[in-house]
């Protein structure tokens, strides 16, 4: 039979171990978000930087 003294042992070496887990991965998780907004936005510049460079480079043609 299971004594709370064998059993212990282990519950506390895996709340340790959960414990650095989320140590490590919230902060992970907290830079991903911001990297990939920052990404996003920057994506974001360049495809309307693209789309107005576009409109005048066609609209330049129809001058020639």
């Amino acid at each position: 039979s299971a004594n709370i003294t064998v059993v212990a042992p282990g519950i506390a070496d895996a709340l340790i171990t959960t414990v650095m887990g989320l140590a490590v991965a919230i902060p992970a998780v907290i830079g991903y978000n911001i990297l990939s907004s920052k990404s996003r936005k920057i994506m974001d510049k360049c495809n309307n930087f693209s789309l107005e460079l576009a409109g005048i480079i066609y609209k330049s043609s129809l001058n020639i």
